[in-house]
């Protein structure tokens, strides 16, 4: 049987430029959200756009409500309509009783406008986002 020994070996490692490599790592967290809300930003007023091209027009007061409340610090973008009849643009009603007699047999329609503007998003978001991050840490 061999004989075991405990030995203990000691190594010195030098980096260099470690400090400077320490403090580009600490600023990435900074730089990857202000990265992310430049993306989220471009992202946001795109689907607004398309959402206005979707939407339908009699007066024009829907496609002029659409705006996007963005705050950078989250970052979060909320994009949509300010009208109070939005909903049932986008999703129909049900029959009811507005000062428009068809309405009352009927119902409306669903014409979507901000879905399809959101789904168009999941295919070209992921690239917005990864190209804004790959140059911001370049």
């Amino acid at each position: 049987l061999p004989r075991t020994t405990s030995r203990s070996y000691m190594i010195s490692v030098k980096v260099i430029g470690g400090k400077a490599a320490a403090n580009k790592l600490k600023n990435y967290g900074l730089v990857i959200k202000g990265a992310s809300a430049r993306a989220i930003s471009k992202i946001a007023l795109r689907v607004s756009n398309d959402a206005k091209q979707f939407a339908p027009v009699d007066l024009g007061e829907l496609r002029a409500s659409i705006g996007i409340d963005f705050d950078p610090s989250i970052p979060q973008a909320i994009v949509g309509p300010t009208v109070n009849y939005a909903a049932p643009v986008e999703f129909g009603s049900r029959p009811h009783f507005p000062p428009v007699e068809p309405l009352a047999e009927r119902g409306t329609s669903p014409h979507p406008f901000l879905r399809p503007a959101a789904m168009q998003a999941k295919q070209y978001a992921p690239g917005i986002v990864s190209a804004d991050i790959k140059q911001a840490i370049k």
